[in-house]
């Protein structure tokens, strides 16, 4: 069965590089959606032990050639992106680039040894791979040019989440709900090996997409469209309830909670009826949500818990962080930082595990590029958030509202669940809030250009009627 789907999928791989070569935005479509399922345990991660040769690299080299070639030879309107937009991109790229350089100076700190922490092995998964799990986004950002492209390449971005929840629903039961804590860990494993992704990355991309896969919903011609719009929504949020992730259900609260403030007000007065229902089908999830607070003390006082709250991260993690932090704060330690700095020893002491993350990605920032990294990647962030909002915003045109509404929801649910985990640099899990990214700065330069046509042509009327106005004879006064 396993060689059945693997040849299928070899078929369907192959007919869509050939196809590239007379449009590679279709073949771009057709890698977004085998992202869906690149980690899926039956699919291969590499092939005679060759670092890098799987299904989807070769697709992507086989839909970047064709990009690179037609681009070249079309050059549809050139490459119009501003000057400020390609500095924000590229200066974060370089600031991902200079953090690996000096984790690779400083190598020798690492507990660990192995490829992944050589120089070669360092560079192929934090600089090559992260700057490539931002190209699709890039190249949808060049491609999407028309309104039937872009529409497509949001269409083929929700579907991953979609893909995510359907590949969830199948290994993950509902009764999974009901089980205790140290259960529920296992079966969060068990997502992680499914998906590929620890279960709160996979919840982070399942709360943005899930109000992201609702603004499809604006682009509908039909009443009746609406239902499988809410069925897709629908089954993400569904998905995203069995990842057992608290930070998930708090991402997509508050995600929800921001829409309902200043984009849907409907919102107001569904989102509270909807959350009553969703806690009264699943008790599981309040349980969840309010573990660690009313928790009555020794003396017997009720009183919050932040260790169990944070599942330690205050007293365990973040002070032997912020306290490396503070020893390096301008410059950082270097990617991976929580490795080699004084705050390793300390949280393996204090969590009996070794650590891999400070379980904060501001603080993972700082702690890997210091002051100097963290404003560029922020300034990078809050210009993103700017530019969805305002596209959100806009009831101009439904695209610019669907399209805002997607980047938004992924840059929100990014930022709020970046408190508790996630990663501001970039990962494989991270290129479907990339593909959103990329199709925003596409609709917004639109917005831009036709905005700039209407306040020119609205020029030219204003000037050739004070023209006319000045032709006009004057009346001839009376005598």
């Amino acid at each position: 069965m396993f060689t059945i789907r693997l040849t299928i999928l070899w078929i369907l791989v192959f007919g869509v590089l050939v196809y590239a070569w007379r449009d590679w935005f279709i073949g771009l479509l057709g890698l977004i959606v085998l992202s869906s399922i690149m980690n899926h345990p039956d699919m291969p991660r590499q092939w005679f032990n060759i670092t890098g040769l799987n299904i989807w690299n070769i697709m992507f080299l086989g839909v970047a050639v064709p990009w690179y070639v037609q681009r070249g030879q079309t050059l549809l309107d050139g490459w119009d992106v501003p000057p400020w937009m390609r500095r924000l991109y590229f200066t974060y790229l370089g600031v991902v680039f200079i953090a690996v350089m000096r984790a690779i100076v400083d190598r020798h700190n690492f507990p660990y040894s192995g490829f992944t922490y050589s120089p070669i092995g360092l560079i192929n998964d934090y600089v090559l791979n992260a700057a490539k799990y931002t190209f699709p986004g890039l190249m949808l950002l060049d491609g999407a040019r028309t309104r039937q492209r872009i529409i497509l390449g949001l269409i083929a971005t929700m579907t991953v989440p979609l893909v995510f929840s359907i590949i969830i629903s199948r290994h993950i039961r509902p009764h999974a709900l009901g089980l205790s804590y140290n259960q529920q860990l296992r079966v969060r494993r068990h997502v992680g090996k499914t998906i590929g992704f620890h279960a709160n990355t996979c919840s982070q991309v399942l709360a943005a997409s899930a109000w992201g896969a609702l603004g499809l919903g604006l682009l509908r011609t039909r009443a009746v469209q609406v239902v499988p719009v809410l069925a897709h929504a629908g089954y993400i949020t569904w998905g995203l309830i069995l990842c057992l992730s608290r930070a998930g259900y708090y991402g997509f609260s508050l995600v929800g909670v921001f829409f309902a403030v200043f984009l849907w007000r409907k919102l107001l007065i569904i989102l509270p009826a909807g959350v009553f229902v969703i806690c009264l089908a699943v008790p599981a999830i309040p349980q969840r949500l309010v573990a660690g607070f009313n928790v009555i003390d020794d003396s017997g006082a009720l009183t919050t818990d932040l260790s169990v709250v944070t599942a330690g991260r205050t007293d365990k993690v973040w002070p032997p962080v912020l306290e490396a932090i503070s020893g390096n704060l301008i410059f950082g330690y270097g990617r991976l930082g929580i490795l080699r700095s004084d705050a390793f020893d300390a949280i393996k002491e204090a969590m009996h595990e070794p650590p891999d993350h400070p379980h904060n990605a501001y603080l993972e920032l700082l702690l890997d590029t210091g002051i100097v990294g963290f404003i560029p990647v922020m300034a990078l962030f809050g210009t993103i958030f700017y530019v969805a909002f305002t596209l959100a915003r806009d009831q101009r045109d439904v695209v610019y509202q669907a399209v805002g509404c997607a980047a938004l929801a992924a840059v929100i649910a990014l930022g709020f669940m970046s408190v508790s985990g996630q990663s501001l640099f970039p990962k494989e899990a991270s290129q479907v809030q990339w593909c959103t990214y990329g199709l925003a700065a596409r609709v917004y330069l639109i917005r831009q250009r036709v905005d700039y046509r209407r306040m020119m042509l609205a020029k030219l009327r204003r000037a050739a009627a004070i023209a006319r106005a000045r032709q006009m004879p004057t009346a001839a006064a009376p005598t």
